[in-house]
């Protein structure tokens, strides 16, 4: 991660647990969330009611972590980013580590 990005494992964490258990417009559902990398707020995704989606288009804030699968989507691409790409990675290990206290198979903290 570079500096100055907000996304560390305490962080993610956080959200996973304490933050976000519900769309940020309150729509009364906590399954299919996505967090915006860009500002860290939660919607629901496209097939509940697109908020996400909305979201994204609104502010230009194109890639999302799904709180469900950890999966990465790319509203640009319109298709998820695999989880082995460098830069999101580090993200990916520590949302794994976040919702089911461990890393990843074959990844531990020290990875980068």
């Amino acid at each position: 991660m570079k500096e100055g990005q907000p996304w560390t494992g305490f962080v993610i964490t956080f959200c996973l647990f304490y933050c976000i258990s519900q769309c940020s417009f309150f729509s009364g559902h906590e399954e299919e969330n996505w967090i915006c990398l860009a500002c860290g707020d939660c919607f629901c995704g496209r097939f509940i009611n697109r908020h996400m989606v909305d979201h994204s288009m609104e502010k230009y804030h194109l890639v999302a972590l799904s709180l469900s699968d950890l999966s990465f989507w790319c509203y640009v691409c319109d298709e998820y980013i695999i989880h082995t790409n460098p830069i999101l990675h580090p993200l990916y290990r520590d949302a794994h580590k976040g919702k089911f206290g461990d890393y990843p198979p074959g990844t531990n903290e020290s990875d980068q």
